[in-house]
Formats: structure tokens, C-alpha cells, sequence
């Protein structure tokens, strides 16, 4: 991990899955902390690359990753 100085910050999860990343994390021997930095850290060099490598397939393949996230939500509240 980083040696960059970690902040709290208030995010919500939902609680079923945030459990089970949990329980999973802890048989692997990895903090949440770790985790989330980690795949925080790789977005950000991934998406930084697409961007200043000017690769636009990878740059939509990110961005259609985040719409298909963001169209099962929609699905799912429109389902309540």
C-alpha cells in the first residue's frame, strides 16, 4: 500500500455486498482499506492511460463498463 495519508470518507455500499467483500477479503488476508485503494489506484493509472495514450477503444470499453453499472441500477430501482 501506498504511503499517501488516508482520510475517512463517508461512502454508501450496499450492506450484502459489503459483507460478502468482507468475509472475502478476510480469508485473503486483505483489509479493506487495501482493497479499495488498490482498485482505486488501478481505475486511475487504467483510465489515465486510455486518456493521455490517446486509446479511445479502451477509453469506451472503461466507459461502457461504468453504463452497463449504471443501467442495472436504473433497472433495479425501477423494479421497486
Amino acid at each position: 500500500m501506498s504511503n499517501n495519508k488516508k482520510v475517512p470518507k463517508k461512502i454508501y455500499v450496499d450492506e450484502v455486498k459489503y459483507e460478502k467483500l468482507k468475509n472475502l477479503l478476510e480469508i485473503m488476508n486483505i483489509t479493506i482499506t487495501d482493497f479499495f485503494d488498490d482498485t482505486m489506484t488501478t481505475f486511475i493509472d487504467s483510465l489515465e492511460h486510455a486518456i493521455t495514450s490517446n486509446d479511445k477503444d479502451l477509453f469506451l470499453q472503461m466507459m461502457s463498463k461504468n453504463l452497463d453499472v449504471i443501467q442495472e441500477q436504473l433497472s433495479e430501482e425501477l423494479k421497486k
